[in-house]
């Protein structure tokens, strides 16, 4: 009874080792590593949200010739702030 049970759970325990391989998340375990599965995953976006954000700040500043470094973070006046 156990063999085939684990025989139907074969796939899903390889999907899960894929995924978590996959996103490099941590842990001795399969069940930590899927655990940390999903902060791995929210780590990994917002570097690629920072990546593009760098890439796009980067591009502006080339085409247009100012120096953005320069600029104080802030919203344009009248903006609302709600």
């Amino acid at each position: 009874m156990l063999s085939a049970l684990e025989e139907e759970f074969a796939p899903l325990r390889e999907a899960a080792l894929i995924t978590v391989n996959d996103v490099n998340a941590e842990g001795v375990l399969l069940e930590d590593r899927l655990w940390a599965r999903p902060t791995r995953v929210r780590m990994v976006a917002l570097c690629g949200v920072c990546h593009g954000a760098t890439l796009a700040l980067s591009m502006v500043q080339l085409h247009s010739g100012h120096d953005l470094r320069l600029l104080e973070p802030g919203f344009p006046v009248g903006a609302d702030e709600e």
